[in-house]
């Protein structure tokens, strides 16, 4: 859905990118999206690549992603227009 989101505004992951690489390229173009971005990221990294990081169970962690990602592509819905125009 993040993904998406950021395809639309002209953000579109590129083949074989990385997560973190992902998101720095997009933060280098549109600092605005550090906010929003960086605990999204966070939080994918240590669910999909550090099971044991958490005392948290997984799908306790899933669900808080979940609330994460919604927040953040509702914040590149409502500023597409910002971040899409060139510079911006």
């Amino acid at each position: 859905r993040l993904q998406r989101a950021l395809a639309g505004v002209g953000l579109a992951a590129r083949e074989g990118e990385g997560p973190r690489d992902y998101v720095a390229r997009i933060v280098t173009r549109r600092p605005q999206l550090a906010a929003p971005l960086a605990p999204a990221l966070a939080q994918y990294l240590a669910l999909r690549y550090d099971a044991d990081a958490s005392t948290r169970p997984a799908d306790e962690r899933q669900r808080a992603l979940d609330r994460t990602v919604r927040a953040a592509t509702t914040f590149i819905r409502k500023q597409r227009r910002a971040i899409s125009a060139p510079g911006g």
